[in-house]
């Protein structure tokens, strides 16, 4: 307020502060510019001023998801991530992470670490807010007689070298087992079942077991026995001998059959045998009784050929018990009044198991089968 002489002219002039903005005249001036005012009466101006709003961004950041929201409201990052404020006010802004993330911390306009982050609004500011997808650990165990590798999609697996790895909460891990040459995968176990890919999401540690196995070999024993061999239990002795000492592995048993036990229901639902010189011999029980061999059995446990041998068997191309010849009183003598059957080793029809004969007391050799893998 002054008193000026009657016709002085004035001029007003605006000067906002720093953190303010001149918004306009009223009374005796409008606009923006100087204010000019000839004195003739009392008169009244009004200079009106607002503090200046400067905007607040928030950014997220890295692999997770999460919201951000302001005290006073204005930020809901989510929908909103920027706001304007007045200058010289105080905002507070607080981060929750998302189901499967985590809030990792602040960055930008001063703030650090996971608590509330409070910016003082003299400027334009931005922050930023960093989530991370919690992560668990996908642990692959490799099991069985047999070897082969184990990869992951997304990658991070590879075992091989690397069996255990970290995958964001929620991802979809694709396992693939891939056999060595001469092993077979046999399936999953853990997190996963079949021979398939195995798919895991990762909403928790986890851990997957592949099994590989060395395939089932079946051979002529290079060594000869009489009919009185012990019965089964000790044809089969006898087999699990000759493949310990050739470095066999797996579970054997003699093909042969008795007055109360088929040699076909002893494989146990094994198939898949090969000689041990690596090529198939025949795939399944179904093969073995219709009599569709791949290459004939005639090899040793060192993959020695014994050319045309004969084996005990007693046991028809069906893989049943020949019920017209001799199982030498179960496998226990060497004498009986009929013939035993014998199976001739390079046939490649169901000759391999019937179709010659012996007598109990003469020496021959045995068919042994690895009856643990079932693929």
């Amino acid at each position: 307020s002054a008193s000026f002489p009657f016709g002085t002219m004035v001029t007003l002039t605006p000067a906002a502060s720093a953190d303010s903005d001149f918004s306009g005249w009223s009374g005796a001036c409008t606009g923006l510019g100087s204010c000019v005012v000839t004195v003739s009466a009392a008169a009244t101006v009004t200079a009106s001023f607002t503090l200046k709003n400067y905007s607040l961004n928030v950014l997220k950041a890295g692999t997770g998801a999460g919201t951000v929201t302001s005290s006073p409201a204005g930020i809901s990052c989510g929908a909103s991530c920027s706001a304007s404020y007045p200058s010289g006010s105080t905002v507070t802004l607080t981060a929750a992470e998302s189901p499967g993330s985590t809030f990792s911390g602040w960055s930008g306009a001063g703030c650090t670490g996971t608590g509330p982050c409070t910016v003082t609004m003299s400027a334009a500011r931005t922050v930023t807010a960093s989530f991370a997808l919690v992560t668990y650990a996908l642990t692959v165990n490799r099991a069985g007689t047999g070897s082969g590798t184990v990869t992951s999609n997304p990658a991070g697996i590879s075992c091989g070298g690397t069996c255990v790895s970290s995958f964001g909460s929620g991802t979809v891990v694709q396992l693939t087992a891939s056999p060595a040459p001469g092993s077979t995968f046999i399936g999953w176990s853990g997190g996963c079942g079949g021979t398939g890919i195995c798919s895991v999401t990762m909403n928790a540690a986890e851990s997957v077991t592949a099994t590989f196995a060395l395939p089932n070999y079946a051979f002529v024993t290079s060594s000869v026995t009489t009919g009185a061999m012990g019965g089964l239990s000790g044809a089969d002795v006898l087999c699990q001998q000759r493949a310990m000492v050739a470095g066999l592995p797996g579970t054997y048993r003699a093909w042969l059959s008795t007055s109360t036990v088929n040699a076909i229901d002893r494989l146990s639902g094994a198939r898949g045998w090969r000689r041990t010189d690596g090529l198939p011999f025949v795939d399944s029980a179904a093969d073995l009784a219709a009599g569709r061999i791949l290459y004939p059995l005639r090899l040793d446990k060192f993959a020695r050929d014994v050319f045309n041998v004969n084996a005990f068997a007693t046991t028809l191309g069906s893989g049943v018990l020949d019920g017209t010849l001799s199982h030498c009183t179960d496998w226990t003598s060497t004498v009986s009044q009929f013939p035993a059957g014998l199976g001739n080793a390079s046939a490649t029809t169901t000759a391999w198991t019937s179709g010659n004969f012996g007598v109990c007391s003469s020496p021959q050799r045995l068919y042994c089968f690895g009856v643990d893998v079932q693929a």
